[in-house]
């Protein structure tokens, strides 16, 4: 039986590992809920208005607070809403910018600067910190952010602060809806 070539095997290894790394495309982030529910809500901003940019205000060159968000079509029987923002071209992979939880299933929308309503709770953004991270793409490249609501069968049961990964990950588990709407922020 002949010997298979190494640099036939090892080549094929090194390569996939290379493209595993990141090093300069975008990946989803690993539990990132988006393309697994179906869009049957509807989710927009009057702030970003009709060519889909993101004012500066609500990204790190302005104030940085959240854009007034509404949304419609949330199915009966939903137990809670869920609110994620999303960039998935960063450059090491998708940041994710908010993850709000706990909103009541009657909730229409968040006023311009993401006063929640009580009982709603805020993950940990991809840097660390609760709340909502402004975008704020590297100087000279522009980037989409995902804006998403999800209509969430049981309630989550997470605390403040808890870690994004497993927030998206029980939102995955357990949204029936959801909205999407993407707006763009270049620097």
């Amino acid at each position: 039986m002949p010997r298979p070539c190494l640099r036939c095997l090892v080549l094929p290894l090194v390569l996939g590992l290379a493209a595993g790394c990141g090093a300069g495309g975008s990946r989803p982030a690993p539990a990132d809920p988006d393309g697994a529910i179906a869009s049957t809500m509807t989710l927009s901003s009057p702030a970003l208005g009709a060519a889909g940019t993101i004012p500066t205000a609500y990204t790190c060159d302005g104030t940085g607070i959240p854009p007034p968000l509404a949304w419609s079509g949330t199915p009966a029987g939903a137990a809670e809403l869920a609110v994620t923002v999303i960039d998935p071209d960063a450059p090491g992979g998708a940041f994710i910018h908010w993850v709000l939880l706990g909103l009541p299933p009657t909730a229409l929308g968040i006023p311009e600067g993401g006063p929640a309503p009580a009982g709603a709770h805020a993950a940990t953004a991809s840097s660390g910190r609760a709340g909502y991270e402004p975008p704020c793409p590297p100087r000279g490249q522009r980037h989409r952010y995902r804006f998403s609501v999800f209509a969430l069968r049981r309630p989550d049961r997470l605390g403040p602060g808890v870690a994004a990964s497993q927030a998206l990950a029980v939102i995955r588990a357990t949204a029936e809806a959801r909205g999407v709407l993407i707006a763009t922020y270049g620097r």
